[in-house]
């Protein structure tokens, strides 16, 4: 999926790709209903998921990251969004703790 909003409403940028890691710590918008607005989330990697895939050349570790929520895991490959200007993927609903 393809936009060109890589902020929220507001012109807070959502949280790039690139710059996510495991721990980072990952603040939520009021548009989820698994986990509440302003919630600090901790970006964990899915070990166990990682080692099962079949390891198709268009798998990324980034597919595997996930915060807590109110279900258990909240994999945030379903918030990835690509800007149409700049290619640059970001997670829609998510801000960097640390980034304004």
């Amino acid at each position: 999926m393809t936009c060109t909003c890589k902020t929220d409403t507001h012109g807070r940028p959502w949280a790039l790709m690139m710059d996510v890691k495991e721990d980072d710590i990952l603040i939520t918008d009021g548009g989820f209903t698994c986990i509440r607005a302003g919630e600090e989330c901790v970006v964990h990697f899915d070990l166990e998921r990682w080692e099962a895939s079949p390891g198709l050349p268009e798998v990324s570790p980034q597919d595997f990251f996930y915060v807590l929520c109110d279900e258990g895991k909240h994999f945030i490959d379903g918030q990835l969004e690509q800007d149409d200007m700049t290619k640059e993927w970001f997670y829609i609903g998510f801000y960097l703790k640390g980034v304004a």
